[in-house]
């Protein structure tokens, strides 16, 4: 959607677009390849598989100052290097799916919202999804099995640590319930989030944006009713529409 405004706004602009993926039949790769052919623009696939941690994970941590990242972060260095003198502006999409309520764990708030004599044990799956924390209650455990298979890996432990993530504590099941949720920790999962998107592009000596850090915008997004984000299970719904052009 990004990438398609650029060129509404400039029909005659030279984009460069740059994707990160495992393979060439990555689906974020086979997309991004689909969308650029649509817009005139020059697609870049990076393929990052685990052999480059190897060789990327000593810069990473020393950019970032931590050990603490997901596997996105080795995607961005990678991105970041291979777009090393050719842009200094990357624009995505980022934030998007915090604020129109765009990723699957939304979906199981939906049916929180949807079903509140599910409450228990779909918060227990919820947590499942987010900490790794095992459902204790027999619904969420059959949910676990029959959508995960018990697949989920476990919370990390350490030795002489008895500890257990908490359970979520969601606010009550009103009309608002979704956008109070994502209004609540937008702001936190931001600030944790995106040093590790940035760090590693300035790495490269790249800017980095996304008009959906754009404060009226967010503003506006938290003023759309949850049902236009979630309809009928299908997420970022309003945004959806609003880009079908």
């Amino acid at each position: 959607s990004v990438a398609c405004a650029c060129r509404r706004i400039n029909p005659t602009a030279s984009i460069q677009t740059y994707t990160a993926g495992y393979g060439a039949d990555d689906p974020e790769i086979r997309t991004a390849e689909f969308v650029a052919d649509r817009i005139g623009a020059t697609q870049h696939s990076v393929i990052v598989d685990p052999h480059r941690m190897s060789t990327s994970l000593g810069p990473m941590i020393w950019h970032l100052e931590t050990p603490i990242a997901r596997t996105e972060v080795l995607q961005f260095h990678e991105l970041g290097q291979a777009a090393r003198g050719k842009v200094d502006l990357m624009l995505t999409g980022v934030v998007s799916d915090g604020l129109f309520a765009g990723l699957p764990r939304h979906r199981i708030l939906w049916l929180i919202h949807l079903l509140p004599f599910l409450r228990a044990p779909l918060t227990e799956f919820y947590s499942l999804t987010q900490s790794g924390r095992p459902p204790e209650g027999m619904l969420g455990k059959l949910m676990d099995r029959l959508y995960f298979h018990g697949s989920v890996p476990g919370v990390p432990k350490v030795n002489g640590s008895r500890y257990l993530p908490e359970l979520p504590s969601l606010p009550p099941n009103g009309k608002e319930f979704i956008n109070e949720i994502t209004c609540r920790g937008l702001q936190e999962s931001v600030a944790s989030w995106l040093p590790k998107v940035e760090r590693p592009l300035r790495a490269a000596r790249l800017r980095y944006a996304s008009p959906f850090l754009d404060c009226n915008l967010m503003r506006v997004a938290f003023t759309i009713p949850s049902n236009q984000k979630i309809r009928l299970g299908q997420e970022k719904y309003v945004l959806r529409r609003a880009l079908r052009q």
